[in-house]
């Protein structure tokens, strides 16, 4: 019992540094993207953007799966730190090797003649890979997420000045291979000082022979899902231009910035928490079912209610040139339920190998996510915006049901841990509609009214969730106080 109690405390204290640092780190990301989106032109947005999704898509091969291996190993040792290190190191020289080979073929192929330079520059920061991965990971298995935190916020937020101060000066697109390379750098000098690692040239076929058989699902599985998320503004900057990619990449960012602030702090400590479960089966399912529902509960009426203020968070936040923007907004706020679902699915099937499974999901995704964008298209970035949504849906039922033959996860449980979120989010959506037309103070200042609009929203699903689900609103409400308790136990100790 006590055993129980000091693991659950370790966890509680490891995601309220996460949810610290996400929530610091992200309200600063958001107030860099802000100034960013008001000093850019959508253009440059987008054609950075579409050059980072190769990127991304290259970053995949070394930074997948390699550092799960250290979590999941019973015992680090040196030659397991430097099989994996000199793995990954040698997989980012080849990404970096494979994007400057490719890149004029791409540009030709997305009709972007700009894109090379911006790729062949920003592929350079894939060298830092292994300090984040293996030195990063250290931490992670350690549950020392304090120092994590601190270094994360510390090389942000000079990375996001640094970027600021470029775009203010008419860098451009460079701006961000700036911000880029700053993080990349200081974050690695950072972690290798803090969570240092021996660096002889150890090699041990048998852990990476084991390493790659682990990590293979997962990296294909990962290669697929960026090219799932990454997918629109492909189709976007080929058909649409590099304008339409970035008025997509404003209304998307601004969603990815809502889940990593909220959602991340959860998702992740769910693999290294439920791997120690696993052989526990009544607590891998409430621990589960514990995190969807605290998830929920946040990011629903986050992404919904930020949807539903779309018409003037828009313009207020980003300017003008962004109305385009709008509808974006208020479709993709819907992603919600089937999103607080596929943040769980990797790191839940992870935590019991069942990385075949996990690529299963994904190439239905990656086939669905193509099929919706080609009936999507010909109705341009609101199509592509309401395709993506539609499929996130069609989705999630196969998802749960996988979820379930390999975790023994009930669908209908899963489903409970979200209804009350979503019911009270669209009764919070459809009363801001009703009295949209009904200004408080004032119509004619946009700022004004958005902030009456997020205090009434957040007013209604608040009162919507202790009213009409109190029993689900008190036991989730809990969570945090445990978070509260733990952190408070950790300093007396």
């Amino acid at each position: 019992m006590t055993d129980n109690k000091q693991f659950k405390s370790v966890v509680a204290r490891s995601a309220s540094w996460v949810l610290i640092r996400s929530l610091i780190d992200q309200a600063f990301r958001f107030v860099l993207f802000v100034f960013l989106s008001r000093l850019l032109k959508p253009a440059e947005f987008g054609i950075f953007a579409l050059s980072m999704v190769f990127v991304d898509l290259a970053r995949v091969f070394p930074a997948t799966g390699w550092g799960d291996t250290i979590i999941r190993a019973k015992k680090v040792d040196q030659v397991l730190i430097s099989t994996i290190f000199w793995t990954v190191f040698g997989l980012s020289c080849f990404a970096i090797l494979a994007i400057c080979v490719l890149s004029p073929v791409l540009a030709i192929i997305l009709k972007q003649p700009d894109i090379p330079k911006y790729l062949i520059a920003a592929s350079g920061s894939l060298f830092f890979t292994p300090f984040s991965v293996v030195n990063g990971t250290r931490a992670v298995r350690d549950f020392r997420q304090r120092d994590l935190a601190v270094i994360g916020l510390s090389t942000s937020a000079i990375a996001g000045v640094l970027a600021v101060l470029c775009a203010y000066h008419g860098f451009g697109p460079w701006s961000f291979v700036v911000q880029l390379y700053t993080s990349a750098i200081l974050y690695s000098l950072c972690v290798v000082k803090r969570f240092p690692i021996d660096l002889k040239p150890v090699f041990s076929k048998e852990i990476f022979h084991e390493a790659r058989r682990y990590s293979s699902a997962l990296t294909a599985g990962n290669l697929v899902q960026s090219t799932i998320v990454r997918f629109q503004e492909l189709v976007s900057g080929k058909y649409l231009g590099a304008a339409a990619v970035g008025q997509y990449r404003v209304a998307m960012r601004s969603y990815d910035m809502l889940n990593s602030a909220l959602m991340l702090p959860v998702s992740s400590i769910a693999m290294p928490t439920l791997a120690r479960l696993t052989d526990q089966r009544e607590r891998f399912l409430n621990t589960y079912f514990r995190m969807i529902g605290v998830a929920a509960s946040v990011c629903c009426p986050a992404m919904i209610g930020f949807s539903a203020v779309g018409r003037e968070v828009v313009p207020v936040l980003y300017g003008n040139q962004w109305t385009a923007a709008i509808p974006l907004v208020q479709v993709l706020g819907w992603l919600a339920p089937p999103m607080t679902l596929s943040f769980f699915y990797m790191p839940t099937l992870s935590s019991l190998g069942k990385t075949r499974t996990i690529f299963r999901i994904q190439l239905v995704q990656l086939a669905t996510t193509v099929v919706f964008a080609a009936i999507a298209l010909p109705f341009g970035l609101f199509g592509l915006a309401c395709g993506w949504v539609a499929r996130a849906y069609v989705v999630a039922p196969y998802t749960m049901n996988c979820l379930r033959k390999e975790a023994g996860i009930p669908p209908m449980r899963v489903i409970r841990e979200l209804t009350p979120p979503v019911i009270s989010c669209a009764i919070m959506s459809a009363l801001l509609y009703l009295f949209s037309d009904i200004p408080i103070i004032s119509r004619q200042d946009q700022a004004v009214l958005l902030v009456e609009k997020v205090v009434l929203g957040a007013s209604i699903y608040i009162a919507s969730m202790a009213v009409i689900f109190n029993k689900y609103f008190n036991h989730h409400l809990s969570f945090a106080k445990e978070v509260i308790s733990s952190r408070r136990q950790g300093k007396a100790a």
